[in-house]
């Protein structure tokens, strides 16, 4: 992608469903490293590179504390980071939250 070409958005019309529309759009955005660096902030490739080295972590088999002392992460996150390998799709703690849990009766 050079300054002078942006990047065209596929055509919505070319795809049955928003969501299938949204996964090539994706596709196409991950394989250019020059857009990943324009659309996604520092503090979001941290977080990016953080929740994979977690993954590894898991996958290694270590404990939630030996990852979350090497990587400074906490163990609520871990949880939530092992929870979307067993989904496999990554919701956070708020959205989590809004689906899965019942609301305190005053």
């Amino acid at each position: 992608m050079s300054k002078k070409e942006p990047m065209k958005t596929l055509p919505l019309g070319d795809y049955t469903s928003r969501k299938e529309w949204e996964d090539a759009c994706w596709k196409k955005i991950v394989e250019s490293e020059e857009l990943l660096q324009l659309l996604i902030t520092s503090h979001e490739r941290h977080d990016i590179v953080m929740r994979a080295a977690a993954i590894d972590g898991l996958a290694s088999g270590k404990s939630y504390r030996k990852i979350a002392e090497e990587l400074w992460l906490s163990s609520q996150t871990i949880s939530g980071i092992k929870k979307a390998m067993d989904e496999k799709a990554y919701r956070s703690y708020l959205e989590r939250s809004k689906k899965g849990r019942k609301k305190k009766k005053v």
